[in-house]
């Protein structure tokens, strides 16, 4: 079932605010400034808020969420409709997945061969790695997965510190930033 988060782009921005803090801009500015002047993919773009940090020119996004597809549509974005998990994607210079990789575990390294086979210049991950969803109190625990229920299959599991940065490193990361409960990864593709 879809968690209330997921019904409109506005309250999932608010919530996302709620939850990152100071650092929910600071994760936007720190993304986009390793974007420069990339064409960039935004998988699984949700309320698309990383395009008021891009050329709306060199940004589109992809994402199953019908309702968050048609809400930046009117903002005149230029989005699709697309299972990320089972459709081909659009290519652009850079792949950004943001705060969403964890959804696909166990099958996340499709979705970052995916990403790496598309993007023509650079790919920028950024993830949890502090999850009231991993809590050890179950009922917190148990709150948080349903608060991140975007309504398709996704997983339970979790990155932390440790997971996340083995699989970053096992992919070639070039840059780490800290940005509060996230970390983000840049990687360079080979031409």
């Amino acid at each position: 079932m879809k968690s209330p988060i997921y019904w409109h782009p506005k309250i999932y921005n608010y919530a996302m605010q709620i939850l990152y803090s100071k650092n929910f801009f600071k994760k936007y500015e720190l993304v986009a400034r390793e974007i420069a002047a990339l064409t960039v993919l935004d998988v699984c773009c949700g309320d698309c808020f990383l395009s008021k940090y891009i050329d709306h020119d060199k940004y589109q996004g992809i994402d199953v969420n019908q309702t968050f597809i048609k809400y930046g549509r009117r903002l005149g974005l230029n989005l699709s409709l697309i299972d990320v998990a089972k459709d081909e994607w659009p290519t652009a210079e850079c792949i950004v997945i943001l705060g969403s990789l964890y959804q696909f575990i166990p099958n996340h390294e499709e979705i970052i061969s995916k990403a790496f086979r598309i993007a023509r210049k650079r790919v920028i991950i950024s993830e949890p790695i502090i999850n009231l969803a991993q809590s050890k109190n179950n009922f917190i625990a148990g709150i948080a997965r349903y608060l991140t229920s975007p309504g398709v299959d996704s997983s339970q599991e979790r990155f932390n510190r440790s997971s996340l940065m083995t699989l970053y490193k096992k992919h070639g990361v070039a840059k780490v930033f800290d940005v509060g409960r996230e970390m983000v990864g840049v990687f360079n593709v080979a031409d």
